[in-house]
């Protein structure tokens, strides 16, 4: 995270974590497989136990895509499982870019949890800095989390056809250049893109080896270019609405107050046939 970014408690940097092991008012959570965090993980982290590390519920599509958030129910158990209470400020970190960690910060969102960070450069810039790592699962007091959805951050496919040609709308195409073309159907039954939809691959909002956030000035007008300005509702997307969990949340520490992330995507939208394309 650089100084020029404005809202610290949505990204903190590696300096800022390793300041905060001991505190008990954090949650620090491993975001990666279980094997990964099995393997090793910043000390005091928990991690998932399972494979659901998209916290995805077990709805399908016909081509077998896992479409939806995880429900209210599911969740709550997990994060009472890991600890997180109403006053925990839960700060997460994957092997990815911060992909999968900005997922678990848009799911708590989505259930009410506000108070969520994302490890800027991750575990990448973690161990680049030779910091302490860790084998020991932490023990950890269950809590009794209680979700309060709050639907203003997520995306419907209505939401997203009421979109197409509003200006005062802007659909996000994180993905790769190759599905947003459509040379790369990533499976679906249709390739393309949402007509009007505008294109950043969303790794392209992160600069260095490390892939930290670029410097707010420079992420403000690339943004710009596009014609997503925070005077607009904007909607971001991908394939499952995982890599747009990352998108959503950079533009919320810019001070997007209007954001949300259209969570089935191309699973759902490429998957269908009343749903427009173009390539």
């Amino acid at each position: 995270m650089t100084e020029s970014t404005p809202r610290p408690d949505l990204f903190v940097d590696t300096q800022w974590l390793a300041d905060h092991l001991d505190d008990p008012t954090i949650r620090i959570v491993d975001c990666d497989w279980p094997q990964g965090y099995a393997k090793a993980h910043i000390p005091g982290a928990v991690g998932h136990r399972t494979a659901n590390i998209f916290l995805k519920t077990g709805m399908r599509s016909p081509d077998d895509h896992e479409l939806y958030a995880m429900g209210p129910d599911a969740f709550a158990a997990l994060a009472s499982q890991w600890g997180i209470g109403p006053d925990t400020h839960v700060v997460a970190y994957d092997n990815r870019m911060g992909s999968y960690a900005a997922r678990l910060v848009w799911t708590l969102t989505l259930y009410g949890h506000d108070r969520a960070s994302v490890v800027d450069g991750g575990w990448v810039k973690w161990l680049a800095e030779e910091r302490r790592i860790t084998q020991r699962f932490p023990r950890v007091e269950p809590t009794v989390f209680v979700p309060k959805r709050n639907d203003s951050w997520l995306a419907t496919l209505d939401d997203v056809k009421a979109a197409i040609g509003a200006p005062d709308r802007a659909i996000f195409d994180v993905r790769a250049r190759a599905e947003y073309d459509g040379s790369d159907s990533r499976g679906n039954r249709r390739a393309g893109h949402v007509p009007g939809a505008v294109h950043t691959e969303w790794s392209d909002l992160l600069t260095g080896e490390t892939k930290v956030l670029r410097p707010r000035d420079e992420l403000l007008a690339h943004l710009a270019s596009l014609g997503i300005t925070p005077d607009k509702q904007v909607i971001t997307h991908c394939q499952a609405g995982i890599r747009a969990s990352h998108s959503w949340l950079v533009l919320r520490a810019l001070g997007f107050r209007n954001v949300r992330n259209y969570d089935a995507s191309m699973a759902e939208w490429a998957n269908r046939d009343d749903t427009p394309l173009e390539r």
